[in-house]
């Protein structure tokens, strides 16, 4: 049995011993914090890489224009009228506009026809803190769809924008199979899915399905 009253030093190794494993332990946690996403409300699972409030209810989430890929024309449009609508739901996500921002962008671009119509790129660090968004709409399959086709494909991006993944729902804008032909208008499902990830008692979570 140690005396640590008559030999300080095994108290000082004891000392040295703890910080390396929590050092080590804090190491593994960051180097596993990388790109990912939030499931949507009816799926399970979930995510480190999230938004932060702000000092009031508002969960602020900055974006700026592309500076490699710009939307322009109807991208643009698609990309505005998403975020209206995603601002108007029943959640504390707010899209709000940071021209000094540089890792949180929107954008359009040819992607190719065998790609997506639309894809979100994300990655975080220190704990959750999210560090880089990129959403871009694909010019090369959506160049033929009509408005609301660009809108919806721009909510669904916005929704991996805030958290959500795939949802199994329908109607649900992150509806997994693309059928979230809801003319970007947020339903009941993806309101339920920000709610969950982003608690808040100014958004009572009152889905139960």
């Amino acid at each position: 049995m140690l005396d640590y009253a008559k030999d300080g030093r095994n108290l000082k190794h004891l000392w040295w011993v703890l910080v390396c494993v929590t050092v080590a332990a804090v190491v593994s946690v960051v180097s596993a914090v990388g790109t990912g996403v939030v499931l949507a409300y009816n799926d399970t699972g979930s995510h480190v890489c999230n938004w932060s409030y702000d000092e009031d209810t508002t969960l602020e989430i900055p974006y700026r224009s592309d500076p490699q890929f710009p939307s322009t024309g109807a991208y643009a449009v698609a990309w505005s009228s998403a975020r209206l609508n995603w601002n108007d739901a029943d959640t504390p996500a707010e899209f709000t506009y940071d021209g000094g921002q540089q890792s949180h962008t929107l954008g359009a671009t040819e992607m190719g026809m065998s790609a997506a119509n639309g894809v979100l790129y994300d990655y975080c660090w220190n704990f959750g803190k999210r560090s880089a968004t990129r959403g871009l709409l694909n010019k090369s399959t959506l160049g033929n769809k009509g408005a609301v086709y660009k809108r919806s494909t721009a909510s669904h991006e916005l929704g991996h924008y805030i958290g959500l993944r795939h949802s199994t729902m329908t109607p649900s804008i992150m509806n997994y199979s693309g059928n979230f032909y809801t003319y970007g208008i947020q339903q009941q499902d993806d309101e339920c899915g920000v709610q969950d990830i982003y608690p808040h008692e100014d958004y009572p979570l009152e889905c139960d399905y």
